[in-house]
């Protein structure tokens, strides 16, 4: 039997993978991890049941990497908006955000995951950052979101 080749963007292999038919979800994840397509669906989930507005911007930009960028971090606001449910981050209460922490694991620390992400706090100061109310909500992000909405964090 001949075997071909053949190539499948992301977008179109994310639009296979949400819909009905079978042969396309498999042939999606053939090309990509179910990881890699999933938190594109919870995210359209999440606006779909919240009701919060996608973030959207207009950008003069050639660089489509920076661009990507912003949007990944416009997803993980919204994603953030839901979570805090109108909670907002204002100076004198705390908040809890995701970084990425490049230093070595200290044995014993549980506030890590294997990737380097951490959870930090902020308590009277407020900077340019993604809050989230709780630091439950700020972990379920790094465990859930594995590859798409956290590798911005690295970038700042």
């Amino acid at each position: 039997m001949e075997t071909r080749q053949i190539s499948l963007s992301f977008d179109k292999a994310k639009q296979w993978y949400q819909g009905s038919d079978e042969t396309l979800k498999v042939l999606a994840l053939q090309a990509y991890t179910k990881e890699e397509l999933v938190p594109s669906i919870v995210y359209e989930a999440i606006l779909s049941i919240s009701g919060v507005k996608p973030t959207t911007c207009k950008i003069d930009c050639q660089s489509s990497r920076f661009i990507q960028t912003l949007v990944e971090l416009a997803q993980l606001r919204d994603i953030a908006e839901y979570l805090n449910k109108g909670w907002k981050k204002e100076e004198g209460n705390t908040g809890y955000f995701i970084y990425y922490d490049s230093r070595p694991i200290t044995t014993g620390d549980t506030n890590w995951d294997k990737r380097h992400f951490r959870v930090g706090k902020h308590d009277s100061v407020k900077y340019p950052l993604v809050y989230f109310r709780n630091s439950k909500d700020a972990w379920e992000v790094i465990k859930y979101f594995e590859k798409d909405y956290l590798k911005v964090i690295t970038v700042f």
